[in-house]
């Protein structure tokens, strides 16, 4: 189960990079600025200035964002932390 939670992890990291490149792409096209493409895989999508088909690239931005909290947030909670010297 680690194992697979960790191989949706790694899809969900590509995922989300390619999500928010789209989204970076509309932004660019719809207000004509440049954003660079490190700042953009850093930071959120700006919602409220995408087109529709920008606002639905954000919106599976944020579910693959979920869907990765939710393995961390799993795998924190079932892991067990004890070390034996």
């Amino acid at each position: 189960m680690r194992n697979f939670l960790g191989l949706v992890m790694i899809i969900t990291v590509y995922v989300i990079v390619y999500y928010r490149l789209l989204v970076k792409h509309d932004y660019e096209t719809k207000q004509n600025k440049k954003e660079t493409a490190f700042g953009a895989i850093f930071t959120f999508p700006p919602y409220k200035y995408l087109s529709d088909q920008g606002k639905q690239y954000a919106k599976k931005y944020w579910i693959a964002l979920s869907v990765m909290i939710a393995c961390v947030g799993y795998l924190a909670l079932t892991t067990e932390y004890i070390y034996t010297e």
